[in-house]
């Protein structure tokens, strides 16, 4: 191939590339996220919730009531564990072609996260 279709190739994507440049100044994310919201999602997630679990300091009232402070801080620990764990797991490239127990372990971690979501603050 010639530079020149080469060139021509990237004079024809400029309209493109504005366009993707104004909708993420206007919406405030690129428009690719879209495209695969789920995947976008856990991309997003599996790094911010690695750091919570790691360096997380408090724990929800209601464990520490159920189990003792001790008891429910180390549980909660590997909750978030778990939770950051998955997506992790989830984040790499091969996450499509998972099998079932990973399909499996990545739901049990998706069940932990949307059963304590409203606790996940420190």
């Amino acid at each position: 191939m010639s530079p020149f279709w080469h060139i021509r190739r990237c004079v024809l994507e400029i309209p493109f590339l504005i366009r993707k440049m104004i909708f993420r100044i206007k919406h405030g994310f690129p428009i690719e996220d879209t495209w695969s919201l789920d995947y976008a999602f856990i991309l997003w997630m599996a790094p911010r919730m690695r750091h919570f679990a790691d360096k997380c300091v408090g724990t929800p009232g209601f464990l520490g009531y159920q189990y003792g402070e001790e008891i429910a801080d180390d549980l909660w620990r590997g909750i978030l564990a778990k939770i950051a764990d998955g997506f992790e797991r989830a984040s790499r490239p091969e996450y499509f072609y998972m099998s079932q127990g990973e399909t499996e372990y990545f739901e049990e971690c998706l069940d932990l996260f949307r059963e304590y979501f409203f606790n996940l603050w420190d």
